[in-house]
């Protein structure tokens, strides 16, 4: 994405095969996330016949990850911390400070 190449992603039930999707949402582009084979080629297969949304995608994936909280470390810090307090909460019922 960095590079400026547009990533289809297939999302699984795994935390490795949901990364690159957990990216493309951060990024603001959930539409490049299949949840099933069949829409993974249809997503493929429409972006990679589609060269204007190709560039488009691919002149401005530097910009649109640098203003995600992708590369906002103390806004990626924040919703982590969030997290693991919800988590935390939700296994053990202890309320942690905000």
């Amino acid at each position: 994405l960095w590079m400026g190449v547009p990533v289809v992603s297939l999302a699984g039930p795994r935390f490795i095969q949901r990364l690159s999707a957990s990216m493309l949402h951060a990024v603001g582009l959930p539409e490049l996330v299949a949840t099933t084979e069949d829409a993974f080629v249809n997503i493929a297969a429409q972006l990679a016949g589609n060269h204007a949304q190709r560039q488009q995608l691919r002149s401005g994936l530097r910009q649109q990850m640098a203003r995600s909280d992708l590369c906002n470390g103390k806004a990626l810090a924040n919703v982590m911390e969030e997290t693991f307090r919800s988590r935390i909460q939700a296994y053990s019922g202890i309320r942690l400070p905000s």
